[in-house]
């Protein structure tokens, strides 16, 4: 097993990358060495700011930024850097959907998060427009899908549905958003594809 796991990479390696991601893969300036040197990094819907907390532990000389609109999450995230003593990260309440900044941020990660906006397509639009020209979006989400056919199979689909419809969806349409829900991330990006450039990312 060990010989075929150290082959696999090196076949791969051979391969072309198609020219997107290739050119993706050149322009990336994040990474652990640069980290290390300092970056400018933007969590959006950062929640209680454990991830981010974290990070700004391991990384003193980047500058960390956690968005979230929930009052109640950024004051735990605050607390939680203030017993830690971290110097180089800041919590915000904000609406994700009007960042209203240019090129400021070198990585913008989202955990789990997008699914929940009321806006989804605004807040990955101005999630593009605060992003460098040459930083990364990391986006992590759930795997499911809207039509209920395809969550048949979906080991955690029962539990997903349950958090969307108390949670995920209702927060959205409180809000007067789309309400997309938790078990909807595959059309999300569908939808965002398919918008006008004006009001979705480009």
């Amino acid at each position: 097993m060990e010989n075929d796991f150290r082959r696999k990479p090196r076949r791969a390696a051979r391969r072309s990358p198609p020219p997107s991601s290739s050119r993706s893969c050149r322009s990336c300036r994040v990474s652990i060495e640069a980290l290390h040197r300092g970056l400018k990094v933007l969590d959006v819907g950062c929640g209680s700011g454990r991830a981010l907390n974290l990070r700004a532990s391991a990384f003193p000389q980047s500058d960390f930024t956690g968005y979230d609109f929930s009052a109640e999450a950024i004051s735990a995230a605050r607390a939680e850097a203030a017993r830690l003593k971290l110097q180089n990260v800041r919590f915000m309440v904000r609406d994700a959907a009007t960042l209203g900044e240019l090129e400021h941020y070198d990585p913008i990660t989202a955990f789990d998060a997008i699914h929940d906006q009321a806006r989804p397509a605004k807040v990955l639009h101005s999630v593009a427009n605060a992003l460098k020209t040459d930083g990364v979006f990391l986006m992590q989400d759930i795997a499911g899908s809207s039509h209920v056919h395809k969550n048949l199979d979906h080991p955690l689909a029962v539990f997903l549905y349950t958090i969307s419809c108390m949670h995920c969806m209702t927060v959205s349409l409180a809000l007067n958003g789309d309400g997309l829900g938790a078990m909807a991330t595959t059309e999300v990006l569908k939808f965002v594809r398919e918008l006008p450039a004006s009001e979705g990312v480009t």
